[in-house]
């Protein structure tokens, strides 16, 4: 990492009391990665909810189970990255939740079942 020059202090009207600068570097939207090749839709069932992952459209809805609710649950959002989820242990998942185009990150509860369904059959449209 290469160290950067400080810019100059801000003029602060004169005061004399201390003053704290903070500077916040805010990433812009994040880059969606696709699906691996072999990704097909999935159920994932948690402590707290029951996901479903299309990766066609690269979205994750969720189902609340124990009452906790999220915001928009119920509505697909958008994955920026396939989640790989393991029974017994809990999922990180990288959504588009809010407006802005910032990241949301989720960590669930332990994943108790995954249910993985076959990849539609080809449409005569498709190769």
């Amino acid at each position: 990492m290469t160290p950067t020059a400080h810019p100059p202090p801000a003029d602060d009207g004169g005061t004399t009391e201390p003053t704290v600068v903070l500077r916040v570097h805010l990433a812009g939207p994040a880059p969606r990665t696709a699906p691996p090749p072999d990704a097909t839709p999935m159920r994932v069932v948690t402590d707290g909810a029951v996901y479903v992952f299309d990766p066609d459209t690269m979205t994750a809805l969720r189902l609340p189970r124990d009452g906790t609710e999220l915001r928009r649950d119920g509505e697909p959002l958008a994955l920026l990255s396939w989640p790989d989820p393991v029974v017994g242990r809990g999922m990180e998942l990288q959504l588009q939740v809010r407006e802005d185009g910032v990241p949301t990150v989720r960590f669930t509860s332990a994943v108790r079942q995954v249910q993985r369904y076959p990849a539609p059959p080809p449409t005569e449209d498709t190769p």
